[in-house]
């Protein structure tokens, strides 16, 4: 292809001259002028479906491939210029926050790298049910969600549609979450650009009827929410509420609730349910907490249902009555819950067909092991800190890397995609040249290699553990092509 008319942006040949017409390319370039001319990138006028696209210029067969014009970053970090940010140790500790019982640089979930990832987008609904908002702060009033009448969101305590809180637990966490950063002001929430639903499921006392959770619940999935923020607890089991939360997870719907604060191993629901993240506390010295400073014998929960750990005591945030009071921290595990709902928003912007189960084998093959104590963070998974603590950039980093080599060119095809653990993933080839399949999980190590001419290929999923993966095939004399697939339950 060496008569190309740049001026033109045409290739001279029909095939591609037509794709070109079809797409609206603006401006052909050569990548490398002094070989000969052979490579190019292509820019568009509009916005184009890029897998689509692709796979049309890949079948004509005049490329050895075709991929996206990816984007890549500077190897630093996102400072934000809020004024109260050094108050945010869990998002950033460099070992200097004065208050519990010591610190330790580096006990954070190292936000200031994940932010040269993502920081979110509009498109993603965090719904966070809770004891309501400060709805015109203006740290969150510019972030709200609203519904077709102008509302943002519900009142299930007072059954109204104004969801105040006269409490202050619901504005702390939904500040953690979403507070506007880079503003000159405030606090620097973990995403930076969602939107937020307001559903108000405890009244000025701290309490809530199950029935005014599980219809919250359903209101969120109803109403497009994507992530769900429970920071509440029960130590009854419902199965009330367990088929909302079925319910909504089967609309796509990721829930994320806390262990609660009782430093025993007594379950509480939402957290206790199967199709919940649920997530314990750590302190400035990344161990587990074990002492609040509002009752010094509470402590975060453990038990065999805990998933991972985030930051959670001493954790500062706006205030529901006030909107220059910076000096407001709360503590406990209804703290940790927004940290890891912050990072699963992230990961639904950079992947939004993200499953549960597929979030859930991120945040625990990222999650920082053993920076606890000893005798509690356990190597692996553990009752005191589940897989350990979260760590947004190891989570975004890993999905963000198997994202980009993902291509729908692909010189092969999986079936099933999703795949229930335990069944056989098929392989399919085109050819019979000779192949090395390799298989990496969320982190980027290698769970699987092989070889084969066949032009089938049969693997048992029993053998790796439920999560998102990675298979790419190298073949002889051709470029590398790639595809994820997600096992489940």
């Amino acid at each position: 292809m060496r008569h190309v008319d740049f001026k033109k942006n045409s290739f001279n040949i029909p095939s591609l001259d037509k794709l070109n017409k079809q797409h609206g390319v603006e401006k052909i370039h050569v990548i490398n002028p002094e070989n000969g001319a052979d490579t190019y990138s292509i820019d568009f006028s509009s916005q184009i479906n890029i897998s689509k696209t692709i796979y049309q210029y890949y079948d004509t067969r005049l490329f050895s491939y075709v991929e996206p014009d990816y984007v890549g970053h500077g190897g630093g970090e996102i400072i934000p210029n809020d004024a109260e940010f050094s108050k945010q140790w869990g998002l950033h500790n460099d070992g200097s926050f004065p208050l519990g019982n010591g610190t330790k640089e580096g006990a954070d979930i190292e936000m200031k790298k994940a932010w040269e990832i993502s920081k979110g987008n509009e498109k993603t609904i965090i719904a966070i049910l809770d004891s309501g908002l400060k709805l015109d702060h203006p740290e969150i009033s510019n972030r709200l969600w609203s519904n077709e009448k102008g509302f943002h969101g519900k009142d299930f305590a007072n059954n109204d549609d104004i969801p105040a809180d006269d409490l202050g637990h619901g504005t702390n966490v939904t500040s953690i979450i979403a507070a506007n950063a880079n503003n000159n002001n405030g606090f620097a929430g973990v995403n930076w650009n969602s939107k937020i639903m307001v559903l108000k499921i405890l009244n000025e006392n701290n309490q809530g009827y199950y029935s005014w959770w599980a219809e919250a619940i359903y209101y969120a999935a109803n109403n497009g929410a994507n992530v769900l923020n429970m920071s509440v607890g029960g130590s009854s089991y419902s199965a009330v509420m367990e088929d909302a939360i079925n319910y909504a997870t089967n609309k796509g719907v990721i829930i994320v609730a806390c262990m609660m604060n009782e430093n025993s191993s007594v379950p509480y629901y939402p957290a206790a349910y199967d199709n919940t993240i649920a997530v314990g506390s750590t302190d400035p010295d990344d161990k587990r907490s074990n002492s609040f400073p509002w009752n010094t014998t509470k402590g975060s929960s453990y038990g065999d249902h805990i998933d991972v750990s985030a930051p959670g005591n001493y954790i500062y945030g706006i205030s529901y009555n006030s909107n220059s009071n910076y000096g407001t921290y709360w503590s406990g595990t209804s703290q940790a819950t927004p940290h890891v709902v912050g990072v699963v928003s992230l990961l639904l912007d950079v992947d939004p067909d993200l499953t549960l189960e597929s979030i859930r084998s991120i945040l625990t093959n990222s999650a920082e092991d053993q920076v606890g104590r000893s005798n509690e963070d356990l190597a692996g998974w553990d009752p005191y800190h589940g897989h350990g603590r979260i760590n947004a950039y190891s989570a975004l980093g890993s999905l963000a890397t198997n994202t980009v080599e993902i291509n729908k060119a692909s010189t092969f095809r999986l079936s099933p995609n999703p795949i229930k653990k335990g069944d056989q993933l098929l392989v399919n080839f085109q050819n019979e040249d000779e192949k090395v399949i390799s298989i990496f999980d969320t982190a980027g190590r290698l769970v699987f290699m092989n070889k084969t001419k066949n032009q089938s290929f049969s693997l048992n999923s029993g053998n790796l553990e439920v999560g998102v993966y990675v298979i790419k095939v190298q073949e002889k004399g051709k470029a590398l092509s790639a595809r994820k697939f997600v096992i489940e339950r």
